[in-house]
């Protein structure tokens, strides 16, 4: 009867985590319309939602639509049945009167659209705390060690803050733990049914995000580690847990990425081109320089904090120390998987969501350790509440903090707005072609786009390189598009000019340009700690970087919107005036 009451009063916390969990992921997320623009300075529009939509216009083939295989499929897919289900219930309730329609209110405002994705990361997000508990409870065979992993985890602030964004990143981590929690499962009972269910939930994760890959490596180690364990012939091994599990990954991953045969040219050309994009050339050197390696500690550092990422550290070291095969298992995850990232040239912070699971229960892991070299149990109590208060207290201070601040303004929405206000009727304005304020689109445009069926209905492009948007009934802009990246990518969307001067904008007739967005080049040429080193990027970076800092000098900077202004949350808007 006690262990029954003691398991129910877990089982409650556990309920309350979740529900935290999804509360903190709503928080602001309804408040935030898509045309402000980009959010928290994480580029959300031209990205998933888009794409997703895309299939409806008969093209499922995530490599033609730009998705890739790296980036995945099966999230692209959900998304897309999410749409379907929407168009049928709204048409139902008259919000549709066809397909058509439908298509131009998700140009029109999408943010219906978006906050499908938003909501399914947010419920995703709360489901991974709950299997993160399941699994951190197979492995210590502990409630309370288990609870307190899945606190480190509801209580992240990274964590909440990418349950709020249209991404993979949050169901990606969610898949991957519940292939953990299997896997662990798997490596226990020696059970063939728990081992197709973890193979099928490693091969879901590498469906939606490509890195997830690296899960197959824990999923090997078990299969290595209970062979021996069971001291069973190889070949009766082999015939009856192993090749079944090959069969479920193959045929499981074939059937949510069919293009992988159907158009294998095409997929296989985009893995090797975002993975050229991706990765430097050389891989050990990268870990002696600037970034790389080193910057991927630091962002750890951040994102756990520093108690955290310190107990982590310890735990992967001590499972290998102790021969732990279980935290071996689960320390192979985020070994091989910074190795393989510490040499990204891309190294955001959603890259190493995917590794909390198992770095939260390796830091319990060693907690644990360190307390239980005190003698008195009062001590040990005391000492494990402060260690969690002291993770977790500043944690809920950054989330507070951002969740209240989403809950007002975006930058890019006071930016639009200031241009309605203030630019005249016709002005010519070049702005970034992902990262700018949404001045609303010309829905004549966007309708002849969807009719024609084009492949291309999910970029707006017609038969000029330039639009005619309209912000307001009584206003219209010639907005004029670019994109310079650091992938060696240069789109100037202006009839002749080669080259970006401000001369060259000049006679071009271009009035007014707006750069935003802090994680666009135009602010990350200035970080050491990005194409540090680069041969093949350092032309691009040279002009681009010559570009930008001419606009700063010889341009007029008419306002600035940025998140020092209180009020306002979001990526940096200039508007510059060229004379």
């Amino acid at each position: 009867m006690v262990g029954y009451l003691k398991a129910k009063k877990f089982s409650l916390v556990i309920a309350l985590l979740m529900i935290f969990t999804l509360l903190a992921s709503m928080w602001g997320v309804y408040n935030i319309s898509i045309q402000d623009g980009v959010m928290f300075t994480i580029d959300e529009k031209g990205g998933a939602v888009e794409k997703a939509f895309y299939y409806g216009s008969g093209n499922i083939n995530p490599c033609v639509s730009g998705v890739g295989l790296i980036h995945g499929s099966l999230y692209g897919y959900l998304l897309f049945f999410f749409f379907c289900v929407y168009f049928v219930l709204g048409k139902l309730y008259g919000l549709f009167s066809s397909t058509a329609d439908f298509a131009i209110q998700f140009y029109k405002d999408p943010w219906a659209f978006y906050l499908i994705a938003r909501y399914f990361s947010g419920i995703t997000a709360c489901l991974t705390v709950l299997f993160l508990y399941k699994a951190a409870k197979l492995f210590f065979n502990d409630n309370g060690k288990a609870t307190i992993c899945a606190s480190l985890l509801a209580f992240n602030f990274l964590f909440i803050q990418f349950a709020h964004i249209a991404k993979p990143d949050i169901p990606q981590t969610f898949l991957i733990t519940v292939s953990l929690y299997f896997i662990i499962k798997a490596y226990q009972s020696n059970i063939r049914k728990n081992w197709l269910f973890a193979t099928l939930c490693c091969s879901l994760a590498i469906c939606t995000k490509m890195n997830s890959i690296v899960i197959l490596l824990p999923l090997l180690l078990a299969n290595i580690f209970s062979y021996y364990k069971e001291k069973t012939l190889l070949s009766v091994y082999i015939k009856d847990i192993f090749a079944p599990q090959v069969i479920v990954l193959v045929l499981s991953y074939l059937l949510l990425t069919p293009f992988i045969v159907f158009d294998f040219n095409t997929c296989f050309g985009t893995v090797i081109e975002q993975l050229n994009a991706g990765f430097k050339n050389a891989v050990a050197p990268a870990y002696f320089q600037r970034g790389g390696f080193f910057y991927l500690v630091e962002v750890l550092n951040e994102s756990l904090g520093t108690p955290l990422f310190l107990l982590s550290l310890v735990g992967i070291i001590v499972s290998f120390l102790q021969k732990n095969k279980e935290g071996m298992i689960l320390s192979s995850f985020p070994l091989v998987y910074f190795l393989i990232i510490g040499n990204s040239i891309y190294l955001d912070p959603n890259y190493i969501l995917l590794t909390f699971p198992f770095l939260m229960i390796l830091s319990v892991y060693s907690l644990y350790m360190f307390i239980s070299y005190m003698n008195k149990k009062e001590n040990q109590i005391l000492a494990l509440g402060i260690m969690v208060f002291i993770i977790v207290f500043p944690q809920i201070l950054s989330m507070y903090s951002f969740n209240k601040k989403i809950s007002g303004e975006s930058t890019y929405f006071a930016a639009k707005k200031w241009v309605e206000g203030n630019l005249s009727q016709g002005s010519v304005i070049l702005m970034d072609k992902l990262n700018s304020p949404n001045l609303a689109q010309n829905l004549e445009n966007v309708t002849q786009t969807i009719l024609k069926g084009s492949r291309d209905v999910g970029h707006l492009k017609g038969n000029s390189l330039t639009y005619r948007l309209k912000a307001l009934p009584s206003k219209t802009y010639d907005i004029r598009l670019m994109k310079i990246d650091y992938s060696g990518q240069e789109d100037v969307y202006i009839d002749g000019i080669e080259e970006l001067t401000v001369a060259n904008l000049k006679s071009a007739g271009i009035q007014f340009i707006i750069l935003a967005g802090l994680n666009s080049l135009v602010y990350k040429v200035y970080d050491p700690h990005y194409l540090y080193n680069v041969p093949k990027y350092k032309e691009t970076l040279k002009k681009s970087s010559v570009f930008f800092r001419e606009i700063e000098e010889k341009g007029t900077l008419l306002k600035i919107f940025n998140e020092k202004e209180p009020e306002l949350f979001g990526a940096t808007v200039k508007i510059f005036q060229i004379r």
